[in-house]
């Protein structure tokens, strides 16, 4: 799947990241944002259909170093 990035924020330890891309027709733009804290990066995402605004998806991820 192809994302065209619009944003790629980093300051200090957040980060926060808006992409659009295309799923059966429809425009799609998810924006991510996170933070490094204690060793483990985690924040929300949240996708929204391009032409209303209407969510789609949202959560939250993380990620740590493998052990």
């Amino acid at each position: 799947m192809k994302c065209k990035a619009n944003v790629v924020e980093v300051t200090g330890a957040t980060m926060r990241n808006v992409c659009t891309w295309e799923a059966q027709g429809y425009v799609l733009e998810t924006t991510t944002t996170g933070e490094l804290a204690a060793g483990k990066f985690s924040g929300k995402y949240k996708t929204v259909l391009k032409s209303d605004g209407n969510t789609i998806d949202e959560g939250t991820w993380s990620a740590s170093e493998a052990k």
